[in-house]
């Protein structure tokens, strides 16, 4: 791999969040029903959907940031997202939001939503998935 000349950002995050609210006249984000654990009415469904957000800093020029979604009893890869940012200066600050559909999760247990600033890690967050109690 190529080391590149500019810098990759910093990450604050990522937080995993049911849905997010950007305020209209502040633009202030508030993250709802941030979660560690996901329960899931059936897997291998496809209906699962949450957000992932974190705020970046300290980049500088274009950077490919990428979601990486794995399960870590096997490692496999379940998602995957990428798309590039430019960064203006190192003191740009850069919400990262992506609103993740569509995420088949085949068992249930730990898996680890990865976040990655030109193949670099730069910030991770595990979350548990499990089913859902049953109702009666």
């Amino acid at each position: 791999m190529e080391r590149r000349d500019e810098p990759i950002p910093i990450a604050l995050g990522p937080v995993v969040c049911d849905s997010l609210i950007v305020e209209e006249r502040t633009r202030n984000l508030s993250l709802i029903n941030c979660f560690t654990t996901k329960r899931v009415r059936e897997f291998r469904a496809n209906d699962v959907r949450f957000t992932v957000v974190a705020l970046l800093s300290d980049g500088e020029g274009d950077i490919p940031m990428t979601v990486c979604i794995e399960r870590l009893d096997t490692v496999e890869t379940i998602y995957l997202f990428s798309h590039t940012f430019t960064f203006r200066d190192r003191m740009q600050e850069v919400r990262f939001v992506l609103r993740v559909e569509n995420c088949e999760f085949p068992v249930p247990g730990i898996y680890e939503i990865r976040l990655l600033a030109d193949d670099e890690p730069v910030a991770n967050q595990r979350i548990r998935v499990e089913p859902s109690e049953a109702t009666t």
